[in-house]
């Protein structure tokens, strides 16, 4: 399949430069041209732009994965600094609107906590106050909601009797789902002293 997409990116890429190599020759033998048109010509698309376009719409991206992904494209240093900044300009890709998404999405759909939201974040290289600001914008009734169903659901599938070794395992998996470590304590005793009553 890479090998596939490296033959397609390598035709685009000869195709473009003949149109840019017949286009330089005309211009220079027809004594009409005006060098406003050959400018509009050097402004048009590289053959990538819509491809990239449709990744990005695809869904959120931030600026490290689009630097990545072009990084990945047999592009020209100037032209994967053209595309990345046309993305941005276009606003296809924008790390507050990332950054907000990322965090709803994975403490609401995937039940992270926000020790791990936090850490993949910085694993996007994504700027420090906007990972300050998102995470501490999620309401915390819906945040302790979250841990208490997980309590639940975990406490009602662990077979042990023991209720210290039950406890334990809880607390383990919340911790490595992200989770602060007062926070599960604290919900733990909460919902297990409700279950018990």
């Amino acid at each position: 399949m890479k090998l596939a997409i490296d033959q397609y990116l390598r035709t685009e890429l000869a195709i473009a430069e003949k149109k840019h190599t017949a286009f330089a020759k005309w211009s220079t033998e027809c004594p009409g041209i005006t060098r406003t048109t050959h400018q509009n010509y050097r402004k048009m698309e590289h053959p990538l732009t819509e491809r990239i376009r449709k990744w990005c719409n695809y869904q959120e991206r931030c600026s490290s994965q689009l630097e990545k992904k072009l990084r990945s494209m047999l592009l020209t240093p100037e032209d994967r600094e053209r595309l990345y900044q046309q993305m941005h300009d276009e606003q296809f890709v924008d790390d507050r609107r990332f950054t907000e998404s990322f965090v709803r999405g994975k403490i609401r759909l995937k039940q992270w906590g926000k020790v791990k939201v936090r850490f993949g974040l910085k694993e996007l290289q994504l700027p420090q106050y906007l990972i300050t600001e998102f995470i501490d914008q999620f309401p915390d009734e819906e945040y302790l909601e979250i841990v208490d169903q997980l309590i639940e659901r975990k406490y009602a599938r662990i077979a042990e009797e023991d209720e210290y070794t039950k406890r334990g395992k809880i607390a383990q998996f919340l911790a490595q789902r992200g989770f602060e470590q007062e926070i599960i304590w604290k919900r733990m005793d909460v919902v297990l002293r409700n279950k018990s009553l």
